[in-house]
């Protein structure tokens, strides 16, 4: 018999209910201003140059039914590594930004297929559509990879590689 325990008394609910005595704030440090403005976030990610896809593939008759194919040196030893972008759920961010990634991943010897699926706002079924016709057609049209896939994910495509995996 599997139980599963849906609900699960945090902290506050102790402290709500004075159970335990709720700890002090410890003071925190002060913030070197001047550190703080030399830190800048590094969005370079989404513009670097990556090397160009060796081949690129259509799994539907839409336009965004495409997937970029990288060959890695030890493909045939490794699973199929499948990336999915994120980007908000939004048209305007695509494939493009995860291809430096995808060709680092080559580069250590993964082959690496870079997704692109239809993003229609209202409607999610076409995305997660998208996905799963992928996932069954491409493995067959790429031959570097030992059979298995490797699933990975960034933002709104971690969220698609989990209902995959579902």
């Amino acid at each position: 018999v599997i139980r599963l325990r849906l609900f699960r008394p945090s902290y506050f609910h102790f402290c709500k209910r004075r159970i335990i005595k709720p700890r002090t704030a410890k003071p925190t440090k002060k913030v070197d201003q001047k550190k703080l403005n030399k830190m800048t976030e590094d969005l370079s990610i989404l513009s670097r140059t990556a090397n160009p896809p060796d081949l690129t593939l259509t799994y539907g008759n839409h336009v965004d039914q495409v997937a970029d194919i990288r060959y890695g040196t030890r493909g045939n030893a490794l699973p199929l590594l499948i990336l999915i972008h994120g980007g908000f759920w939004k048209p305007e961010y695509d494939r493009t930004h995860a291809e430096a990634m995808a060709s680092a991943l080559a580069e250590a010897g993964w082959t690496t297929v870079t997704l692109e699926y239809r993003r229609v706002s209202g409607e999610p079924d076409v995305t997660l559509d998208d996905v799963m016709s992928a996932l069954t057609s491409l493995p067959a049209q790429v031959a570097q990879h030992n059979g298995k896939l490797l699933l990975i994910g960034h933002s709104a495509g971690g969220h698609l590689v989990l209902w995959a995996a579902a």
